[in-house]
């Protein structure tokens, strides 16, 4: 597209009132159909109930045209099956320019900390750093992984764990990023002294989002950003991140196994509670054990160790 022309593209804006209870669940949906991010936050509505919160995701006319909405209504009523008291109001479409797609994000994305000493913050809003904080400054734009959402914040915490600054022998990993995002776990493993991080992804504009959040955290010499699969990647790695929904990680076993080195470790995130164990067998048969789970409300993270 022309650069010039940017300002003038259309989108989508989708909202659904949700009980808060409900929120990762839709939000993980909406994410997996569009690939994109999903703004999630209080309902701000005096005619809506209090208890209700609020999720919000942006799609383009074609996607709206095409099978989304009948996919987006069968999940919404096998949840009114199993939950009798989920709301039974439609979603709400509201098109927009892309500019005030961008402010949807500025207004809702705020400072937030995670695990024990990450900071995340977008570059439009101050935020006061405690002693021993890494700050990760991201701007999401059109790509998912602000670190807000359980899949992504859980990796996160994990990452943190696992690190192997400090232990004897150690030296700095090299690292691979499979699904990146806005490229905030890449950034992370860097920010925590990766000798090297290849991130991924087959989204054009998660690319461009992770190179920019790669220069302004200021390891672009670092975090290396491919357009693509796990298979962009080439040799082996010391730890490989994805925060991948269940039939993607499923599909991509054999070759993210590959892709981490004997006596490496994985890192996998986008998981139900439900799914870990499924994926975790997946990955035993390809010579892995699990040593850590992470869990948040209905999801889990899994770290991996591959034998020697």
């Amino acid at each position: 597209m022309d650069e010039k022309n940017r300002g003038d593209e259309k989108w989508i804006e989708l909202r659904l009132a949700v009980p808060p209870a409900h929120v990762e669940a839709v939000a993980a949906f909406l994410a997996d159909e569009l690939g994109r991010g999903v703004v999630t936050g209080a309902w701000i509505d005096p005619e809506a109930p209090p208890e209700l919160a609020d999720v919000r995701a942006y799609l383009t006319p074609a996607e709206r045209a095409g099978g989304f909405p009948g996919r987006l209504e069968a999940f919404l009523r096998g949840l009114r099956r199993l939950y009798p008291g989920f709301p039974g109001a439609p979603p709400a479409y509201r098109e927009l320019a892309e500019t005030d797609w961008s402010e949807g994000w500025k207004r809702d994305f705020a400072p937030f900390r995670v695990g024990r000493r990450w900071l995340v913050r977008p570059s439009w809003a101050a935020a006061a750093p405690r002693p021993g904080d890494v700050i990760l400054q991201i701007d999401p734009g059109r790509a998912f992984g602000t670190g807000s959402h359980a899949t992504t914040a859980l990796l996160l915490e994990l990452l943190e764990a696992v690190w192997p600054a400090g232990e004897e022998g150690a030296g700095r990993p090299a690292v691979l990023d499979v699904g990146t995002g806005t490229g905030i776990l890449a950034v992370a493993a860097a920010r925590l002294g990766a000798a090297a991080v290849t991130a991924v992804d087959v989204d054009p504009d998660a690319v461009e989002a992770a190179r920019k959040n790669a220069r302004v955290n200021g390891v672009a010499a670092v975090v290396r950003v491919v357009r693509g699969s796990a298979d962009a990647a080439s040799g082996a790695f010391d730890l490989v991140l994805a925060n991948i929904e269940r039939n993607v990680l499923l599909d991509l076993a054999p070759l993210l196994a590959g892709r981490c080195r004997p006596g490496g470790r994985l890192l996998l995130s986008g998981l139900l509670a439900a799914q870990g164990g499924e994926v975790a067998a997946a990955f035993r048969a390809h010579g892995f054990r699990i040593d850590r789970e992470a869990r948040r409300d209905e999801w889990c993270a899994l770290s991996l160790v591959k034998g020697a």
